[in-house]
C-alpha cells in the first residue's frame, strides 16, 4: 500500500513512520510537511500511485478538510483517514460527512491500531467506490437558477455519476408528490430552506404524509440556521449540507450516504424493526453497552463488549443492579438516574468497580429506550481512565513549565549575582594571597589570614553550586564527602520537621565519591522529606547512616547488580506508613505518586534514581506497610580526595614580558597589577577598556599579553580583543569571567582568545596560565 502522510509534528512523523516500518512494512509512506507540499503531491502526475492519504486534521498552513474536499471535489480515487486529537470528535463527524473514510484519534496506543486501520479504511473506500461508480439520480427543490446551474455544472465536473433534474415551484411539486412512485427513481431530494412564501419544515412534514414517504430529503440551509436543521433533523430529514465555501464539495458524498441509507433501509426494513436488527448492533458493536431498568437499577441485558470491560459473565453481569457498579452514593446516583429518564442529562462521568476490584474512570452517554414495550435506559461505556490520566499529566507537565520558568528567571538573578559576588571575591583572595606572601610563616596573622583565604575559597564554591542549581552552569564530577552534606541536610531539616519525629543520626565514613555536592545534596534532602511526609500524622524516628561498605560478592540494587568493590552506603529509614508491595516496582518511575494531587509531582525518586545511576552507584528499598521504609544508596568510593582550602606557597612560573591588565574595578585591577608585578612582568593596569585600547594603539609592539574582563560598561572584554586583534593580530589574550553566557569556547576560539581565567582569581592559576599562553605565543 502506498499512502500520503501529512503532517507538521516531526516528533508524530518519526514515531508513525516507525511504527509503521515496524508493524506494517509493506507499507511505503511518503511524508508531506504542510497543506501546500501535500496539494503539490495531489496535483501532480504520480499522484495515480497512492492508494490512501493518511493526514492530520490541524495543520500551520491549512486543515485536513482542506485536502479532503480537493480530493473528494476532483474525485481522486484515494482513501483518506483523518487524524485528529483527543476532544476533537465534533471535527472528526465532520471530516466524515465530508467523505472521510475513517478518523483516528491521538490517544495513547493509537499507533499500534493504526496499520489495521489503514487496511480497512482502505477496503471500505472500494465498497464506496463501487457505490459512486453507479449512476445516481436526485431532484433539486429551489427557486433560484443561479444555485440549480451552478449546482449540475459541479456536479458533472466533479461527480458526473450523479444526475440533477430541478423542480423550481412548490406547487409543481406537490403535484408530483401527490402521484404514487414519483420519486422512486430519484436517490434523494435537495429541498432549499429558504423558498419564496413556503416553508421547508412544512414541506417535509407533507413528504411524510404522502405516499411517497421513504425519498430520502436533504435540507439545503444557510449558516446561521443550524437551528432549523436540527429541527429538520427529528423531522425525519436525512441530512443537511450549509451553504458555505466548499459545500458543493460535500454534496456528492452527502448523496451517496443517502443512496446507500435508502437501498440500506429497502434490503433490511423488515430487520431494522425486528429484535435480531436490534440484537445485532446491540450485540456487535465494539463499545461496552448496557440496558437498565430506571425504576431499580438492574442490569437488563449487557452486551460482550461490556462482559469483556467488567470482567464478569453475562449471566453474573445481569444478575446485578448499576448500583453495585457505580462508586457513587445510591441517594446520588438515582438523582442522575432521574435526570437521564427526563433527558436533562445524557452524558456522565463516573468511577465503576470491575470484577478484579479495580477501579475505572467511564464516560457514559445515556438515554431512554423502548425496547418490547419496555422503557429502559440505554448506557454506552467508554473507559477514559488513560484519557484523564494524561489530562494530569499534562496538568503536572504545565506545573512544571512554570517551576522551570521560576528556575530561569532565579538562575538569570544568580548570574547577575555571581558576577558581583566574584568581583568582590576575587579582591579578598587576591590581596589575601599577596598578604600571605609578606607574612611570617610563624606568625598568628598567617594563621587569621589562612582562614580568610579558606572562607574565600569555601564562598567561590558556593557560588559554583548556586550556579548548577540555577541551571547556568554544568558542575563537573569531583571528589565529594557525604557526611558533611548529610549533616547539613539534617539541619536543615530539623527546623521544618514536626516533634513528634526523632532524627538519629550514625554518620561513620569520611571517604569520598566522585560526584556532584548539589546533586546529593537534592538527594538526601528528597528522601528525607518523604521520610518525614511518611511520619506526619503519627510521628516515628528518621535515620540517617553513612558508612563503608567493602564487598567481594557485588550488592544487589533496584535492576542491576553493583560490581564487587568498596562503597558509601547512605541509608535513610523511617516508621511511618510505608509503600505497598505493588507498588515497590514502580516508584522510581517519573510522575508516580501516591500523594495527593498538589502535594506531590512523582519526580523526586525519579530524580533521586537517575542522579545515584549517573554517580557510578545504585539505589534499593525495603518497606513494609505500617512498619516504614528504608532506602540505601551504595555510591563507589574514589581515591581522589578534596584538596585542602589552605593556601600553600608553591614556586610559580615568573616571566619578565610586558602585560596590559584592564578591569573596571579599581580593586581588582590594582590586586592583578601587583600579583603579576610579584611575578617578575612589567605591567600596566587600567580601568577603562576604552582607554585601554587607546594604550594598545598607542605602541602594540609594546605589549606581550593582554589580560581583560568581560564585563565592563564602555566595551565589553569580548569587544576590546576584536579590536586589538585588528590593530595586531597575533597579541595574545586571556579573558577573565566571573559570570557570562554570552562568550562560550567555540565562540572565545573564533574571536582568537587563548584562555580563560574564572573570577575569583587565584594566584597560582592565573600564573600557570598565562605562562602557558605566553610560551604558546613564542612558538
Amino acid at each position: 500500500m502506498k499512502i500520503l502522510y501529512i503532517e507538521d509534528n516531526p516528533v508524530d512523523v518519526d514515531l508513525t513512520v516507525r511504527q509503521l516500518k515496524k508493524k506494517a512494512p509493506h507499507i511505503d509512506v511518503t511524508i508531506a510537511k504542510s497543506q501546500t507540499e501535500a496539494l503539490r503531491i495531489i496535483k501532480g502526475s504520480t499522484f495515480s500511485a497512492y492508494e490512501l492519504v493518511l493526514t492530520d486534521m490541524h495543520l500551520q498552513d491549512g486543515d485536513g478538510i482542506a485536502v479532503l474536499s480537493h480530493i473528494r471535489g476532483h474525485s481522486l480515487p484515494v482513501a483518506v483517514v483523518i487524524l485528529t486529537g483527543q476532544g476533537d470528535e465534533e471535527a472528526a463527524v465532520a471530516a466524515l460527512k465530508a467523505g472521510a473514510d475513517d478518523y483516528v484519534i491521538k490517544k495513547k496506543g493509537y499507533l499500534d491500531n493504526l496499520p489495521g486501520i489503514l487496511e480497512a479504511a482502505l477496503v471500505s473506500y472500494c465498497k464506496t467506490r463501487e457505490i459512486g461508480s453507479q449512476q445516481l439520480k436526485i431532484l433539486y427543490l429551489e427557486h433560484n437558477q443561479a444555485d440549480v446551474d451552478l449546482t449540475r455544472r459541479h456536479l458533472k465536473r466533479h461527480a458526473p455519476h450523479i444526475q440533477m433534474d430541478a423542480i423550481f415551484t412548490v406547487s409543481d411539486f406537490y403535484h408530483h408528490l401527490d402521484q404514487p412512485d414519483a420519486f422512486a427513481s430519484y436517490s434523494a431530494l435537495l429541498l432549499d430552506y429558504r423558498l419564496p412564501r413556503e416553508n421547508a419544515l412544512e414541506i417535509v412534514k407533507r413528504i411524510k404524509q404522502s405516499s411517497n414517504p421513504d425519498i430520502p430529503v436533504i435540507l439545503v440551509t444557510g449558516k446561521g440556521d443550524e437551528e432549523i436543521a436540527v429541527k429538520a433533523l427529528k423531522l425525519g430529514v436525512f441530512d443537511y449540507v450549509i451553504k458555505d465555501q466548499g459545500y458543493l464539495f460535500k454534496l456528492p458524498s452527502v448523496v451517496e450516504n443517502a443512496y446507500y441509507s435508502k437501498r440500506f433501509s429497502r434490503e433490511h426494513d423488515a430487520l431494522l424493526e425486528s429484535e435480531k436488527r436490534y440484537r445485532s448492533l446491540f450485540e456487535n458493536n465494539h463499545v461496552a453497552m448496557m440496558l437498565l431498568d430506571p425504576k431499580n437499577g438492574s442490569i437488563v441485558d449487557a452486551n460482550p463488549a461490556a462482559v469483556s470491560f467488567y470482567g464478569w459473565t453475562r449471566k453474573e453481569l445481569t444478575a446485578k443492579s448499576i448500583y453495585d457498579i457505580n462508586m457513587l452514593t445510591t441517594e446520588v446516583l438515582e438523582k442522575e438516574i432521574e435526570e437521564t429518564v427526563k433527558q436533562k442529562r445524557n452524558r456522565f462521568i463516573f468511577k465503576h468497580q470491575l470484577a478484579d476490584g479495580s477501579i475505572r474512570d467511564v464516560e457514559v452517554y445515556s438515554g431512554p429506550i423502548d425496547v418490547g414495550g419496555r422503557s429502559l435506559l440505554y448506557a454506552m461505556i467508554y473507559d477514559i481512565t488513560q484519557r484523564l490520566q494524561t489530562e494530569r499529566e499534562k496538568e503536572q507537565l504545565h506545573k512544571m513549565l512554570i517551576q522551570s520558568q521560576k528556575m530561569e528567571s532565579f538562575g538569570q538573578l544568580a548570574g547577575g549575582i555571581a558576577h558581583d559576588f566574584n568581583n568582590l571575591l576575587s579582591s579578598i583572595i587576591g590581596f589575601t594571597e599577596l598578604a600571605l606572601d609578606e607574612v611570617d610563616n610563624h606568625s598568628s596573622i598567617k594563621d587569621d589570614l589562612q582562614e580568610v583565604y579558606a572562607a574565600g575559597k569555601r564562598a567561590k564554591e558556593l557560588v559554583s553550586q548556586i550556579l548548577a542549581f540555577a541551571r547556568q552552569s554544568d558542575e563537573e564530577m569531583k571528589p565529594v564527602c557525604i557526611s558533611p552534606i548529610a549533616k547539613e541536610v539534617l539541619k536543615l531539616i530539623r527546623s521544618s520537621t514536626p516533634s513528634t519525629i526523632e532524627i538519629r543520626q550514625e554518620i561513620h565514613s569520611d571517604s569520598f565519591i566522585l560526584g556532584n555536592a548539589v546533586q546529593i545534596h537534592q538527594v538526601i534532602m528528597n528522601l528525607c522529606s518523604n521520610a518525614v511526609y511518611a511520619m506526619e500524622k503519627n510521628g516515628g524516628m528518621l535515620t540517617i547512616e553513612v558508612n563503608d561498605v567493602v564487598t567481594d560478592l557485588g550488592i544487589t540494587v533496584t535492576g542491576r547488580t553493583l560490581m564487587p568493590g568498596n562503597y558509601i552506603e547512605l541509608a535513610v529509614s523511617d516508621t511511618g506508613t510505608g509503600i505497598a508491595t505493588e507498588n515497590l516496582g514502580t516508584i522510581f518511575e517519573p510522575y508516580f505518586t501516591t500523594k495527593p494531587p498538589g502535594e506531590g509531582t512523582g519526580m523526586g525518586l525519579a530524580m533521586v534514581y537517575g542522579i545515584v545511576e549517573s554517580s557510578g552507584g545504585g539505589i534499593s528499598v525495603n518497606s513494609e506497610l505500617s512498619r516504614g521504609t528504608t532506602f540505601h544508596i551504595y555510591l563507589p568510593i574514589s581515591e581522589q580526595s578534596e584538596k585542602t582550602g589552605y593556601y600553600e606557597s608553591e614556586e610559580l612560573p615568573k616571566g619578565d614580558e610586558t602585560i596590559l591588565f584592564v578591569d573596571d574595578e579599581p580593586a581588582i585591577a590594582k590586586m592583578g597589577q601587583k600579583i603579576l608585578q610579584g611575578l617578575g612582568y612589567s605591567v600596566t593596569a587600567m580601568t577603562s577598556s576604552a582607554d585601554a585600547l587607546e594604550h594598545f594603539r598607542s605602541n602594540p609592539a609594546g605589549v606581550n599579553l593582554v589580560i581583560t574582563d568581560m564585563t565592563m560598561p564602555e566595551m565589553t572584554g569580548d569587544t576590546l580583543s576584536i579590536e586589538l586583534m585588528k590593530i595586531r593580530p597575533d597579541i595574545p589574550v586571556i579573558l577573565c569571567t566571573g559570570y557570562s553566557k554570552k562568550v562560550s569556547d567555540e565562540t572565545a576560539l573564533e574571536i582568537g582568545i587563548k584562555a580563560f581565567a574564572f573570577k575569583p582569581i587565584v594566584k597560582a592559576d592565573l600564573a600557570k596560565t598565562i605562562r602557558k599562553v605566553l610560551d604558546e605565543a613564542k612558538g
